[in-house]
């Protein structure tokens, strides 16, 4: 016999998306309110938006790490977890990839799939940019922005402060991240099968049979 843990109700992915929702509850009141500080939307939109990816990604971790902790046996568990380790450190597209080969729902939405890989562009672009050198002919004053090649830095992105496409978007950002963390769903051995597991490891309440018709017949009883 089995239950379902349910990966949204786990604390720490609960935490995290709370901390996105308070964001977005603050880009509420600033509009209602009328308050025009500027940047006050965009500031509470990257935090929304990266706190949605970080809600995800904890989720996606925890779904791929929580069945080895009820493998009884401990070489078996030492080995999986050395396995899970591995897994939990490649990219977050590539775990992605994985769990839509596990979860049904997730395997055939692939507006989803396309809408949870652009909150985690979204947050690397921000988190994780990566400059790239660009040879340049003749040195400015602004040097910098001549040789040094990036993608959208937080400076530009907060330097838009008026805009509210980015507000818009972590509305949005939070709503795909609850949709996806809704269908991690772990089935996990309930107390009645983790007691029976212990006790066929440790040899104890086992029950014989003369024969394998004896078994189903006893089965049936």
């Amino acid at each position: 016999m089995v239950n379902t843990y349910h990966i949204s109700q786990h604390d720490d992915v609960k935490q995290l998306l709370n901390i996105a929702k308070r964001h977005l509850g603050y880009i509420k009141k600033s509009q209602s309110k009328e308050i025009t500080v500027p940047g006050i939307k965009v500031d509470h939109a990257v935090v929304a938006s990266i706190f949605s990816a970080a809600a995800v990604e904890a989720g996606i971790n925890l779904f791929l790490s929580i069945p080895v902790l009820y493998i009884q046996q401990k070489n078996i568990r030492k080995f999986f977890g050395s396995v899970i380790s591995k897994t939990l450190r490649m990219s977050i597209r590539q775990k992605i990839e994985l769990i839509r080969k596990f979860v049904k729902k997730l395997g055939s939405d692939n507006k989803l799939i396309k809408d949870i890989n652009e909150l985690f562009d979204f947050r690397n672009t921000l988190l994780h940019s990566s400059p790239e050198f660009i040879e340049s002919e003749k040195i400015t004053a602004d040097f910098e922005r001549n040789i040094i090649k990036k993608t959208q830095s937080i400076a530009e992105l907060f330097s838009r402060g008026s805009s509210t496409s980015e507000a818009k978007c972590a509305f949005n950002h939070y709503k795909v991240a609850l949709d996806f963390i809704k269908h991690l769903d772990v089935k996990i051995p309930n107390k009645t099968t983790l007691k029976a597991m212990k006790d066929a490891e440790a040899g104890r309440n086992l029950n014989s049979h003369k024969s394998l018709e004896d078994f189903f017949e006893k089965m049936q009883s």
